[in-house]
């Protein structure tokens, strides 16, 4: 596109679309779709933000995909400034819910009650214990923001999302954990889906008075704290008038200036719309969508390390037995967690030794007792090339490479000589001997390389694992 063409709507609409084909994380995307144009000056494209914390990590972590896109463009564009317009930050919305002015003043009360109890709190939920990857590293920072800055950061709704056992609920409770620890006037409450719906329901059991002391408590609890977090809020699905009344709230609290987070393990446009009210959904697709991934494999791996600092590893294998635990990707931290608590049965009930030996032995009983030949051909698959390259006088420098890999897994994973390895690739003990030591110093110094040798091997045992 030439500099002289006009630009499908703006030109920061443009790079927007130029974005949207990339790989950036939709999550990212949706935060600088939030973003405003305003001009193009002296070749600066200039934005507008809501908010401080927007303006700043988008600088931080986008500002040279934005460059770059422009720069595909064959814009003008050579610098970025973004512009805060704090009158954006937290405004009054529309709704059909219609407050009163005896109503609105009488939130004012609700401020300096004593702070509220969060309940189903887990105290090794904080930010110290969460292990921060690139899966999850842009909804980590924004919970630590909304922790440090409660009610100021200028994000009123925040909708946390992603898979069971991603650790939304530990990023939850560690805002909590770490605003009740500050010392400061704020009050915060957290609350499971579940337990909301058993506190709105409560206001509609005992005699009259009963029921008109549990609704103003009810509406002290939810309506009145400074910071609201409502843990899995899917789990309202199919009820009503429940529904209703957190759309009140949620109206309530941005008309105060108070925040509100929620947490879920789906997006608002993947709620059935068949048992969910259009309206609160409308609300929850107003917040500001952070996303946690699947945990990565170095997410993983530091995960691991953490959980097994205490396992009776011996130490010279505890690199390679945390990395055998972390290489298959899991769905979920709750799968690494069953998996180190069958190691710590093993060696409590069991009295085994937690040697690399036996960790592979317990979580893939299939994982000894292979072939060379399978070994060889696992390896030439992993790599890409063909597995008779293997066996060939092939001196090529990737069939090299890939043979010693192999030469090296059957070493380390079958009881077969030395001589019978060399006679199934074609080559002398020696050169196994040569081929396995020269693969080790590399395990040294290359992580990938280790990591797919793991993968090789579990690759063999997954089926039964």
């Amino acid at each position: 596109m030439l500099k002289n063409e006009v630009l499908a709507v703006t030109p920061w609409q443009a790079i927007l679309d130029v974005l949207q084909t990339s790989d950036m994380a939709e999550n990212s995307l949706n935060l600088l779709k939030n973003l405003r144009f305003v001009e193009i000056q002296n070749s600066i494209l200039i934005l507008e933000a809501d908010n401080n914390f927007a303006k700043d990590w988008i600088l931080k972590h986008f500002l040279n995909q934005i460059l770059n896109a422009a720069n595909s463009l064959e814009t003008e564009i050579s610098a970025v400034d973004i512009r805060v317009n704090p009158r954006r930050s937290i405004k009054p919305i529309q709704t059909e819910i219609q407050l009163s002015k005896e109503e609105i003043q009488r939130e004012d009360k609700f401020v300096r009650l004593p702070k509220p109890v969060s309940r189903g709190l887990y105290s090794k939920n904080t930010f110290e214990n969460f292990i921060a990857g690139n899966c999850n590293r842009e909804a980590f920072e924004i919970c630590k923001k909304i922790a440090s800055e409660p009610c100021q950061t200028g994000m009123p709704l925040v909708y946390v999302y992603g898979h069971s056992g991603l650790g939304k609920t530990h990023l939850l409770q560690a805002i909590v954990h770490s605003v009740n620890g500050s010392n400061r006037n704020v009050r915060v409450r957290y609350v499971s889906a579940i337990r909301f719906l058993q506190d709105f329901l409560n206001q509609f059991k005992g005699t009259f008075k009963e029921k008109q002391k549990a609704e103003i408590n009810f509406r002290e609890a939810y309506e009145g704290v400074d910071l609201l977090l409502i843990d899995d809020v899917q789990l309202l699905s199919q009820k009503d008038a429940t529904q209703l009344s957190l759309l009140q709230i949620i109206e309530r609290r941005r008309l105060h200036g108070r925040q509100t987070v929620f947490s879920s393990d789906r997006l608002p446009s993947e709620m059935d719309q068949r048992h969910f009210k259009k309206r609160l959904l409308d609300r929850l697709e107003e917040c500001l969508v952070v996303k946690l991934d699947l945990p990565d494999a170095q997410t993983r791996m530091g995960f691991v390390k953490r959980e097994t600092v205490s396992f009776p590893f011996p130490e010279k294998e505890r690199a390679d037995i945390c990395r055998w635990i972390a290489t298959p990707s899991v769905p979920n931290f709750r799968v690494l967690f069953g998996k180190l608590n069958r190691l710590q049965a093993e060696h409590d009930f069991m009295q085994r030794p937690l040697s690399l030996h036996s960790v592979r032995m317990l979580l893939c009983p299939d994982a000894t007792g292979r072939t060379i030949e399978a070994i060889a051909e696992a390896t030439a698959l992993a790599f890409g090339v063909c597995g008779e390259a293997l066996r060939s006088p092939d001196r090529i420098q990737k069939v090299s490479f890939v043979r010693k890999v192999a030469m090296y897994i059957c070493r380390e994973d079958t009881e077969e000589p030395l001589q019978v390895i060399g006679a199934f690739f074609g080559r002398n003990h020696s050169t196994v001997i040569s081929s396995c030591n020269s693969v080790a110093e590399m395990l040294q110094n290359n992580e990938d390389l280790a990591w797919r040798i793991q993968e090789i091997r579990y690759s063999f045992g997954r089926e039964n694992n």
